[in-house]
């Protein structure tokens, strides 16, 4: 696709993603779609980037509802009222990107298919042209907000916690602590003021970004930290000692916990989740929360994720969900420590980085890179980019489906050998970027 990567539109905005772009955008949604929900997180290019799509679409006759900022998830709960959602969004990436995801009713990305639609109507500007008297209409649509609010108190009953929480200026900041206050909790907010230049934190709330936070549960005696990135869909734990908890781990816990039924999961997840769930229940999937989400459906699945930190419940919603994924951890605990439960879960030894290519350049890489890799493979699988088993280990490479990025998991249950592993694929795909 031209201007789709796995999670919509994206690139930095005003060069990659223009308003022209996300005019175009909104026009073929428009053509398509009567009845567009909008939010948008607290990037400084949001508001510029969200009324440019709203111009579009309501130019091709659809009426928008526009929630201002709000995280991805309300936007996608709330879709179920609407025949799509788009949230303008560039998620974990730094401040100067922005995107466009486009949602479904019930709360899952628009597919490969919904995407190449918006995009052959772009490519064609075969618009619904209705005339001056028949041009959409827009919406004040901020206090639909607070259903979802209801929609979580609804499901959880009180929940005795000091909770810190860190939603990184973010789209979060108005929504994560005060659900969590009302639940009963005791929060420490953090970073909790909108602030789309992401001051105090990178918007991808990673180990290294979260020393705050992890400072603050310690001194506070807090029950947990939890952070989310800028939009919100995804969610990143510290336990009650100021521990980082692991992403593959934390997988693995809400994947044993999921009850009966079909488990998917991101072909880079640990193996750890065949080990917690049973292999039998576990699908894999490509990586992307749209492919996780259409394979729950497929599956009728109980619970589905990546390790990015994306946490998918159909028992609420279709959509990567920070916010419900934290308070369903709390509930959880019922008495116990984070620290104890993760403990519970098998440990193995994971590395994992990516090195930057040249965005033009990715067919060329791509064509040498995945034959150097199949011969240093004992086996392979090739869903998302390409799945090595090798001797005491796996390793993953894959290109990134929102920023030139080559991604690389390696993992094993030695960590000298788990090391090696990293470090000789790195040596393949650097060999194959020059």
């Amino acid at each position: 696709m031209k201007y789709f990567g796995s999670s919509g539109i994206r690139g930095i905005a005003g060069r990659e993603l223009t308003t022209e772009l996300a005019m175009l955008a909104g026009r073929s949604a428009g053509t398509l779609y009567s009845r567009i929900l909008i939010a948008r997180d607290t990037r400084v290019t949001g508001d510029m980037i969200a009324k440019a799509f709203v111009a579009g679409a309501m130019a091709s006759g659809a009426t928008v509802y526009d929630m201002g900022i709000a995280p991805t998830p309300v936007a996608g709960y709330l879709a179920r009222h609407f025949e799509c959602s788009a949230v303008i969004t560039a998620s974990h990436n730094p401040p100067e990107y922005n995107g466009i995801k486009m949602i479904n009713p019930d709360g899952s990305g628009f597919s490969i298919k919904q995407m190449e639609e918006i995009e052959e109507y772009i490519e064609a500007k075969n618009f619904r042209n209705p005339g001056y008297a028949f041009v959409g209409n827009l919406v004040d649509a901020e206090h639909l907000g607070e259903e979802y609010v209801h929609a979580i108190l609804s499901r959880f009953g009180k929940i005795k916690a000091r909770v810190a929480v860190d939603t990184g200026n973010g789209a979060a900041g108005n929504f994560t602590p005060k659900i969590l206050r009302m639940l009963g909790c005791k929060v420490l907010a953090i970073n909790a003021q909108h602030d789309g230049t992401f001051p105090w934190r990178p918007s991808e709330p990673d180990e290294s970004a979260l020393v705050t936070l992890a400072a603050n549960v310690v001194a506070e005696h807090c029950t947990a930290g939890i952070a989310h990135d800028g939009d919100a869909d995804r969610l990143s734990v510290i336990a009650e000692n100021g521990a980082f908890v692991e992403s593959d781990r934390l997988l693995a816990l809400f994947a044993g916990s999921a009850g009966a039924g079909k488990i998917v999961v991101s072909i880079d997840a640990s193996s750890v989740v065949e080990k917690i769930a049973g292999r039998e229940r576990v699908e894999r999937t490509k990586t992307g929360d749209v492919f996780v989400s259409a394979r729950l459906k497929e599956v009728q699945g109980v619970f589905g994720g990546e390790p990015s930190g994306t946490y998918i419940f159909p028992e609420f919603s279709y959509c990567p969900d920070g916010i419900y994924a934290g308070i369903k951890l709390l509930a959880m605990l019922e008495g116990n420590k984070i620290s104890d439960l993760i403990e519970q879960i098998p440990k193995t030894c994971v590395r994992k980085g990516s090195i930057t290519y040249q965005k033009e350049r990715k067919s060329e890489i791509e064509r040498r890179l995945f034959p150097a890799l199949k011969e240093i493979a004992t086996d392979f699988i090739e869903i998302d980019g390409i799945k090595m088993f090798l001797a005491d280990g796996s390793a993953l490479v894959r290109f990134s489906g929102t920023e030139p990025k080559i991604r690389i998991s390696a993992e094993s249950d030695n960590s000298e050998r788990c090391e090696k592993i990293y470090r000789c694929i790195v040596d393949v795909v650097q060999r194959c970027i020059n």
